[in-house]
């Protein structure tokens, strides 16, 4: 014969440990130069619609850099790796919108005395 047993479940019992407190450490920002506040804010990633007016495998030239300036354009320059070859863009910029962008190639390609340039959203 087979007796039966009833068997009264164990209480579950969980153990709370102590919370840890997290102490947070705010620390004050070093001082930053003008030139490397400029240098972070050119080397974040730009957005909007550009006119895309070089491309080069090396940091352009001050010279070209300077003709952008002369012609008082609003120019960075966005560095972007494509298929394993880095390239330094140089983009006239930002426009607000497509339209805008295009309505004004031709007057920065006759600025800068190009012979073409295109529109590019980043």
């Amino acid at each position: 014969t087979i007796e039966e047993k009833q068997v009264a479940p164990k209480p579950i019992v969980v153990k709370q440990e102590p919370k840890e407190e997290i102490q947070k450490i705010i620390q004050k920002p070093k001082a930053t130069s003008v030139k490397e506040l400029v240098n972070k804010v050119e080397s974040s990633k730009p957005n909007g619609y550009f006119i895309q007016v070089g491309a080069f495998t090396k940091t352009p030239s001050q010279k070209y850099i300077n003709t952008i300036k002369n012609a008082n354009l609003k120019y960075i320059v966005h560095i972007v790796t494509i298929k394993g070859s880095t390239y330094n863009k140089v983009l006239v910029g930002p426009y607000s919108s497509r339209a805008q962008a295009k309505q004004d190639v031709e007057n920065v390609k006759r600025k800068l005395k190009l012979s073409s340039a295109f529109v590019l959203k980043i």
